[in-house]
């Protein structure tokens, strides 16, 4: 299950193999994801079906 916090990698597109932290769950299908690249870190959208869920978690307030 989806949830803001959980860390998962991405198995496709440019960003493949790279883990991501879940910030927002859009929709079923699509989730937005902080991503670490180029010493910064950037929100991008995700398709859910593309990640795989790890079963670390962090806590995340909601702003």
């Amino acid at each position: 299950m989806l949830q803001t916090g959980h860390a998962a990698y991405n198995s496709s597109g440019p960003h493949a193999g790279k883990l991501v932290t879940i910030v927002d769950v859009t929709s079923q299908n699509r989730v937005s994801a902080l991503n670490h690249s180029c010493d910064q870190w950037v929100k991008m959208p995700f398709l859910s079906k593309c990640m795989h869920l790890t079963d670390y978690d962090k806590k995340i307030p909601h702003t």
